[in-house]
């Protein structure tokens, strides 16, 4: 079976799942076929494969797919690591640190990346260091948002315009998780500028929202008659979170 069948049937399990009918028998027949190619001779598909389990939440691969770390194949290697950051638990932890000094920058940047998802307090300061490493960066911003380190705030503060969108987009994002205040004149420069990538824009929306910027509610309310439908549906879902009532919301769109 080539990548694409794979791709196809992770699509096809993953909608099953987002439609709450796991309990339907015959749901065991992908997963089952993705457990099987786990075994595959391609390594493209054997790692494809261990993507696609470890997105379905497939917590019984966990145990073979951890065996599949001694692989030589980096990709292998940098996809299990992957994998256990979404499966695995506390106990996979000083194994997959290991990794944070492997020469090889996917398999850093997986390692990174699960231990942020595993919850590893321990490795921030090392996480923290890999900030100036360009191929890292958006795993590092990444990761140590989901670790709540609050002390980094100002480092990641650098982030905010730089060059490079996902980059950029993570710090807008992890710094509103982290309840930074001085990203919101920041934040709303970029939603107001004309020049500014849409991703940007969005990503700065959700943060006024985030960081409750009540001050910001009539110029999103100017947004739900922007041209582009994701940024009506987005300055919707925003004025929600600040608590505008739905009946405003919908007057502010007629007028």
């Amino acid at each position: 079976m080539n990548r694409f069948i794979l791709i196809i049937i992770g699509i096809t399990c993953a909608m099953i799942t987002a439609a709450g009918i796991m309990g339907i028998e015959w749901l065991n027949s992908p997963i089952n076929e993705l457990r099987w190619h786990l075994h595959d001779k391609n390594p493209s598909v054997r790692c494809e494969a261990i993507y696609a389990l470890g997105g379905l939440g497939d917590k019984e691969s966990i145990s073979e797919i951890r065996g599949m770390l001694n692989d030589e194949d980096t990709k292998i290697i940098s996809s299990v690591i992957y994998c256990i950051g979404r499966l695995g638990d506390k106990k996979d932890i000083p194994e997959i640190r290991k990794y944070l000094n492997n020469k090889d920058d996917s398999v850093r940047y997986s390692a990174v990346l699960a231990l942020g998802d595993l919850d590893d307090q321990e490795s921030i300061p090392q996480i923290r260091g890999m900030l100036n490493i360009e191929q890292l960066r958006w795993a590092v911003i990444y990761a140590l948002g989901k670790l709540n380190d609050r002390e980094s705030i100002p480092e990641l503060r650098r982030f905010i315009n730089d060059k490079e969108i996902n980059a950029r987009n993570t710090a807008i994002y992890v710094l509103s998780k982290l309840g930074d205040k001085e990203l919101i004149p920041i934040a709303r420069k970029f939603l107001s500028a004309a020049d500014t990538e849409m991703p940007t824009r969005l990503t700065s929306l959700d943060a006024l929202a985030e960081l409750d910027d009540k001050e910001s509610i009539p110029r999103i309310k100017e947004l739900l008659k922007d041209k582009y439908e994701w940024m009506r549906k987005t300055a919707g879902e925003a004025l929600k979170k600040l608590g505008v009532p739905e009946e405003e919301i919908k007057k502010a769109k007629e007028k």
